[in-house]
């Protein structure tokens, strides 16, 4: 073997290694970018949960009964109450799927399922989601919609009882 066959086998191996680093590199800068796009999710999400939190107090599951059973009888105060709080719900579970779409987290659907169950039945929380389902990735919207559709309005009271039931356990 003559130098210069050396000399072009050196090459191509210096070829190589550069293409390797620098596929290695690309792979590197999109891992970074998904994280600092799922980062500012996490942020934005996690500034509307606080906010939505700060405007509700220890009352919201007396709120949510009523809710269910008068809704007519919510007074402005208490709806605003009720948005915040569904915002904040709505904003977490967002923040999951998000975290989801980018493989930072476990398929939240199932999860999803049975909280979406209980949090939008009441026709008060449903006709918030409705006005509100703009801004919610759509993995959420369509765990919400099926719920929706698939639970009555009886199971709605079963929950309700429920949430009493321990309430006056608690006191």
């Amino acid at each position: 073997m003559n130098w210069d066959a050396i000399a072009a086998i050196a090459e191509v191996i210096g070829v190589i290694t550069i293409v390797a680093s620098l596929v290695y590199v690309a792979a590197q800068i999109r891992q970074n970018n998904k994280l600092a796009t799922a980062e500012a999710i996490r942020e934005i999400y996690g500034s509307w949960e606080q906010i939505s939190l700060s405007e509700y107090g220890t009352d919201i599951a007396d709120l949510y009964i009523k809710s269910i059973e008068r809704p007519e009888d919510l007074s402005s105060a208490e709806i605003i109450k009720l948005s915040a709080w569904l915002t904040a719900i709505t904003a977490a579970y967002g923040r999951q799927c998000y975290m989801y779409d980018f493989g930072l987290a476990e398929d939240p659907s199932a999860e999803l399922a049975n909280s979406a169950q209980f949090f939008f039945g009441s026709s008060f929380s449903r006709s918030w989601y409705e006005e509100n389902k703009s801004w919610m990735p759509s993995q959420l919207i369509e765990i919400i919609d099926r719920e929706i559709r698939e639970n009555s309005a009886e199971t709605k009271s079963q929950y309700a009882e429920r949430i009493k039931s321990r309430m006056q356990i608690q006191r």
